[in-house]
């Protein structure tokens, strides 16, 4: 087994609403070669997954699964309707259930109001989220989600502290 080091994570992400069949399965079969192969922690991102996948992933040697709540339940029907916050909820306490450690996060600049910058950080707390990726929007022309007016640094900032107050045990990357 080649050693890479205590600190180094691996991350494969989907674009999608999850991975199901074939290439679920494809993907189970290269967590099994590089945890057997390779030791490094193993992350996997890969949509609504039901709870025998996500232990089908445990069991190949995956330990984490990201899966960003995006921003409070409030807000969130305005800025996603192929599904519900609930199912996102849902998905992260199969994770937990079955071991995993979940990293769960979200975006800033999209609209929301300061309160659900609050919301998200305290549903994050909630769940016992043990790494928060926080992500800014960079605003484009055009776009139809708008930012709160303040600089991305400003933003930022604002939210690490809020972070730092809410849940001083999480870190900031998955």
């Amino acid at each position: 087994q080649h050693f890479v080091g205590d600190n180094v994570d691996l991350c494969t992400i989907i674009n999608g609403r999850s991975l199901d069949g074939e290439n679920f399965d494809k993907a189970i079969k290269v967590y099994k070669k590089l945890n057997e192969k390779v030791r490094i922690h193993l992350c996997a991102s890969m949509g609504f997954l039901r709870k025998e996948q996500l232990q089908a992933l445990k069991d190949v040697g995956v330990t984490s699964y990201h899966h960003n709540i995006e921003t409070s339940k409030r807000f969130f029907p305005s800025i996603c309707t192929t599904h519900t916050y609930e199912m996102k909820i849902q998905t992260i306490k199969l994770a937990q259930e079955i071991g995993l450690h979940v990293c769960s996060g979200g975006i800033i600049g999209m609209g929301e109001t300061f309160e659900d910058r609050i919301d998200m950080a305290i549903s994050l707390a909630e769940l016992n989220i043990e790494s928060i990726p926080i992500n800014a929007l960079m605003p484009i022309t055009g776009n139809m989600l708008t930012t709160s007016g303040n600089t991305i640094k400003e933003d930022m900032n604002m939210l690490k502290e809020l972070k730092r107050i809410v849940d001083f045990n999480s870190s900031d990357h998955c």
